[in-house]
């Protein structure tokens, strides 16, 4: 089944990354899957609320917010009050945390560029474009089933008239 080669490609590409030493940044900068994907998230994003942190990550936000606190520790984020609400607290990235993710960026690039280099010119595009196209298409599930806990969640909370 094409689904099963593409779950399992997916899973050895993803190890493959890793073992090449994409999944972490310099020594002093070991971090989780979770961290480096709200760390990018805060980089693109940010200052990013946690609660729209956990909702981009997929996570609860206390998740999102011990992410944050980690992310914090290690000096790549800062809190920030939020000027429009002098309650809330925004995530921004700090230099060393922009630094951080720029580099991981350029050797991703790199390394996919040299991994796409040994396929043909018309391979290369059209793998592009399917992983694009599938991304959406996964993206949009999850924003629909994104959607439908809310309300399922909004219609627990509403009291019998």
């Amino acid at each position: 089944m094409s689904a099963e080669r593409l779950a399992d490609a997916t899973e050895r590409l993803f190890l493959t990354l890793r073992r090449r030493g994409l999944a972490v940044g310099p020594a002093e900068h070991v971090l989780g899957p979770t961290q480096r994907f709200a760390l990018g998230i805060v980089v693109d994003e940010g200052p990013i609320r946690v609660g729209r942190l956990a909702s981009r990550l997929g996570v609860t936000e206390a998740t999102a917010t011990r992410t944050a606190d980690a992310l914090a520790a290690a000096g790549l984020v800062e809190r920030i009050r939020d000027q429009s609400d002098r309650r809330a607290v925004l995530v921004c990235a700090t230099g060393r945390g922009e630094e951080l993710i720029v580099e991981r960026r350029r050797r991703l690039v790199d390394m996919l560029g040299e991994a796409l280099a040994a396929l043909p010119e018309g391979d290369r595009d059209r793998l592009v474009e399917l992983v694009v196209e599938l991304t959406s298409v996964l993206e949009e599930g999850a924003r629909g089933e994104a959607a439908a806990a809310r309300a399922a969640s909004a219609a627990g909370r509403v009291s019998p008239e």
